[in-house]
């Protein structure tokens, strides 16, 4: 009997691990099934916006921001929106927003097939207007750009987290910190605030960020009357191992009754940060404030950011920019080579290949500047519909080097500023096979000198020094240790 009862039980016992493994592999095989079906939907994507989109050569004479989709309804998990062809005939109106990142067709009688095909046909009228490389005196003529807001009577719907702005600061800083970490994010906030800074701090995180990042920055607000936090929601497709986006939510109609969805082609976030940019300047005064625009990841400060003698007296229609090392032209620097071919062809390759690279992640103006020089930033990516990662510094060297910006009353002059003798100390080309420790520009271990021997107040790309990124990391983990002690307290 004892014998039965062992044998019952062993057979039980085999038949729910079976039971067990049957359900597993099912469950495994649902999962590969749609992430099959993502992937299927991401690569005829792909196919259709990129591998048959070449690089653009000839800039077209008007801005149009191409529907990617048919008119269909679509669905961010809880999203819901309206395609239509025309633009500013109907606007995308999302009826809940949600932070999706990815877009999946629920509409029963258009296949991913009719939808590939519809991308297909944009990409190949869009591919018409890039025959010719575009005269340069074109180009060059063009002193005007159009709002980023998307239709007529779309207004900014966007709200801080934390924080309010002071419309009339005079001293205010923009910073994308979307993706960041607390640990990367403490050398440039507490660097800032221990230079006696008091203006506006304007910062975007992610709509999602770490519990210890939005506890910091919510207790940094009461004691930072100027600190202002955005999340920033954003919905993202896969594309070549890079993540391109959208916004979500940062336009509604002008009664404030209904979201307004963006048609822009899904982008970098790169590109993308000077929309917020452009937003948040406009909430500031054209008469008194002045604003800087930095990378939050790579820059530190060793002395107040508005002090320095370079920008003193800035004028409001006035814009300031930073060269990086003269040791290499653009034609001399890949990446930078790649950016502007990709975004604008080989004229203007050609015309701008011996000069020197201006940087993107640092740069200074009056608030009519700011606002005119975001605002063709923005119209720069959709006018090229450039997605390589980077694209964004090959618009900003051809807005400056090629006057674009010029030749209105919004930005009167531009000044450019060489590497290693200014207020900003842009590091990465001047570091190519070389360290700070053997140009003598790292002093005790925790401050950087240009050229000149003067302290640098503004540091960009000070990762690019393997030493001073650790001791950087050090400090950065120090602050943080005391900021967990002080949470425990």
């Amino acid at each position: 009997m004892v014998a039965i009862t062992r044998v019952d039980r062993r057979a039980r016992r085999r038949k729910l691990s079976f039971v067990y493994l049957f359900v597993m592999f099912g469950a495994l095989l649902v999962a590969a099934l749609v992430t099959v079906k993502n992937m299927t939907n991401n690569i005829l994507y792909e196919k259709a916006l990129f591998a048959l989109h070449p690089i653009p050569t000839e800039l077209p004479a008007q801005t149009n921001f191409l529907p990617l989709v048919p008119k269909t309804a679509f669905t961010t998990k809880n999203a819901t929106a309206e395609v239509e062809s025309s633009m500013l005939a109907t606007p995308i109106i999302l009826k809940d927003i949600s932070s999706s990142t990815f877009i999946q067709n629920i509409s029963s009688d258009v296949t991913t097939q009719e939808i590939f095909e519809e991308r297909l046909t944009h990409a190949k009228q869009s591919t018409q207007a890039w025959a010719m490389p575009p005269p340069l005196e074109t180009i060059k003529s063009e002193h005007s750009f159009p709002t980023p807001l998307p239709y007529p009577n779309a207004t900014l719907a966007i709200r801080p987290l934390y924080g309010q702005h002071r419309r009339n600061s005079s001293e205010v800083i923009f910073s994308f910190a979307r993706g960041l970490g607390l640990t990367k994010l403490l050398p440039f906030v507490k660097t800032l605030w221990a230079t006696g800074y008091t203006g506006d701090l304007v910062i975007g995180i992610s709509n999602q960020p770490d519990r210890e990042l939005k506890t910091f920055l919510k207790f940094q607000t009461r004691k930072y009357i100027g600190l202002v936090v955005y999340e920033i929601p954003l919905e993202c497709i896969n594309v070549k191992l890079r993540t391109h986006c959208r916004t979500i939510g940062m336009f509604e109609s002008s009664d404030g009754k209904q979201k307004l969805a963006d048609q822009r082609n899904y982008r970098e976030m790169a590109q993308l940060r000077f929309e917020y940019y452009w937003a948040w300047a406009t909430l500031y005064s054209p008469e008194k404030s002045k604003i800087w625009l930095f990378d939050a990841r790579d820059v530190f400060f060793q002395r107040h950011p508005f002090e320095d003698k370079d920008i003193s007296g800035c004028a409001q229609t006035s814009l300031h920019v930073f060269e990086e090392s003269p040791r290499f032209k653009i034609r001399e620097q890949r990446s930078n080579r790649r950016w502007i071919k990709g975004g604008y062809g080989d004229a203007w390759y050609q015309h701008l290949a011996s000069d020197n690279v201006i940087c993107s992640g640092t740069t200074f103006g009056g608030q009519i500047a700011i606002e005119w020089y975001t605002r063709a930033m923005v119209h720069q990516f959709d006018r090229t519909n450039c997605t390589i990662y980077g694209c964004d510094q090959g618009h900003h060297n051809v807005l400056v080097r090629g006057h674009l910006l010029e030749g209105s009353n919004k930005v009167a002059s531009i000044h450019i500023h060489p590497q290693g003798s200014s207020v900003v100390d842009t590091l990465g080309l001047a570091l190519e096979n070389t360290t700070l420790r053997s140009l003598g520009l790292l002093l005790d271990n925790e401050t950087i000198v240009n050229f000149k021997g003067r302290i640098s107040p503004i540091v960009h790309q000070y990762d690019r020094d393997e030493e001073f990124r650790g001791i950087m990391l050090e400090r950065s983990q120090g602050w943080l240790q005391k900021l967990r002690n002080k949470t425990q307290t």
